[in-house]
């Protein structure tokens, strides 16, 4: 009974996919019942190091990450299987990625800019705890 209560309260976050679209905007599509896009970047070694803040990410809020890279293009896909769809967390996840790839272009210290909770606090993300999921 907590176990459907809980399904149903995760699903009532359910978004549909061109809304999430279009409030996610800079360049996020539907494709194949996903929210998608195409992230190119000036070498191999920002794309692997957005791909690496990712996965960081994906841990912490426990999602499966779904991408494609060759060289310094990346693809990334945000779906959730359970909603058949996307929900509140993909559209955190869209929000998270345009800011780190924003992030991975300027002349800085990556190290210093792009920390986890440095972007986090920056986009205003809402990071569930794994506490109780």
């Amino acid at each position: 009974m907590l176990a459907n209560y809980l399904k149903n309260l995760r699903l009532a976050k359910a978004v549909p996919l061109s809304t999430a679209a279009s409030q996610l905007g800079n360049g996020w599509s539907e494709r194949n019942g996903a929210l998608a896009k195409d992230y190119v970047f000036d070498d191999f070694h920002q794309a692997s190091n957005f791909l690496q803040r990712y996965s960081d990410y994906c841990q912490r809020v426990n999602m499966k990450p779904q991408w494609s890279n060759v060289y310094n293009k990346v693809t990334v896909q945000l779906h959730n299987a359970e909603a058949q769809g996307v929900t509140a967390k993909e559209l955190d996840a869209g929000h998270y990625l345009d800011l780190v790839e924003k992030n991975s272009k300027l002349d800085v210290d990556i190290e210093e800019v792009l920390n986890f909770a440095h972007v986090v606090e920056v986009a205003r993300i809402d990071v569930p705890s794994k506490v109780n999921d």
